[in-house]
């Protein structure tokens, strides 16, 4: 059955600010996801600046970076043929310099629950600003949309019959 549930570790949820999704209004698609905790989304022009002036200065390797994952406290159960879609808020690249880093993030209904870090829903956001933008917990950042899909009847291969990992662990 398609829900909403806190996340849990030792029988507690995990983040105790944390907030289901809500919808907005009757007709909307999205439901908003808030932050469970507050957290600082460094510049990546900022990271990007210090980082090149290190390697220009000393030489040796650039460093990557990462994106900056905003824990929300919440898993998603849903049926077999359907799949929970995150987005970025609209006013987010405007108000916040806020960008998802994989432009929609994909949660599998097999994620719901793993050992990892029991299916938390995390969304990963790039900040475009020239300054540290700090995310408040109860801030809202993000929406999911659940969505219906098709597989192929034939020709279908799978290449693991279960999940072996939390937040992007199919990438491997």
């Amino acid at each position: 059955m398609r829900s909403f549930e806190f996340t849990k570790k030792d029988g507690k949820n995990m983040y105790e600010n944390a907030q289901l999704p809500e919808y907005q209004t009757e007709h909307s698609a999205g439901a908003d996801f808030f932050a469970a905790e507050d957290t600082i989304v460094p510049s990546l022009i900022e990271t990007l600046y210090t980082n090149l002036r290190s390697y220009l200065k000393n030489g040796g390797k650039l460093q990557p970076f990462a994106p900056t994952l905003i824990h929300t406290g919440i898993k998603a159960n849903m049926e077999d043929d359907e799949v929970l879609e995150l987005y970025n808020r609209s006013s987010n690249p405007k108000k916040t310099g806020l960008v998802l880093a994989n432009g929609v993030g994909v949660v599998d209904k097999d994620y719901y629950g793993n050992p990892d870090n029991d299916g938390e829903i995390m969304f990963a956001f790039y900040n475009f600003f020239p300054f540290v933008i700090t995310v408040k917990k109860g801030d809202r950042i993000g929406q999911g949309v659940f969505k219906k899909f098709l597989k192929p009847v034939h020709g279908l291969s799978v290449k693991n019959d279960k999940r072996q990992g939390g937040f992007g662990s199919t990438s491997k």
